[in-house]
């Protein structure tokens, strides 16, 4: 505590989860190794570890979560901008690449296909079941 009472920064993050808690001990305070695995041991079973961990089913799955309905909206639009830069051949080309030194190039350039582009869109596609 400080002269006037109140708690010091870490101090206040030492009174936390265990999931913030453990990562204090280990990089702030210097606790010993076992110590740290402790409170670390504690997150599947206390706060927001185990309520994490209650949201999963019995077959290990996780769901699609209840998100607040202003999302689903907000949620199309980023879908709809994703699939409008789908080139006419279904990928989708790199754009505003990195101006500065690179170490060496993955891609063709800008407006040619990309395979990262590509891959990160259809993932998100995927997930959000507008697959084609």
């Amino acid at each position: 505590m400080t002269k006037s009472g109140s708690m010091t920064v870490t101090e206040w993050l030492l009174d936390s989860d265990p999931s913030i808690r453990w990562q204090v001990m280990r990089d702030l305070t210097d606790e010993p190794n076992d110590a740290v695995a402790a409170e670390r041991s504690r997150i599947a079973t206390e706060g927001w570890g185990a309520r994490l961990l209650a949201l999963q089913d019995p077959e290990g799955q996780w769901g699609r979560p209840q998100l607040p309905a202003w999302t689903d909206e907000r949620s199309a639009e980023a879908i709809d901008l994703v699939e409008s830069k789908r080139d006419p051949d279904g990928r989708w080309p790199l754009d505003n690449t990195h101006p500065g030194r690179v170490h060496f190039d993955m891609e063709e350039g800008d407006g040619k296909p990309s395979r990262w582009n590509t891959l990160r869109a259809m993932r998100v596609l995927a997930w959000y079941g507008r697959r084609r």
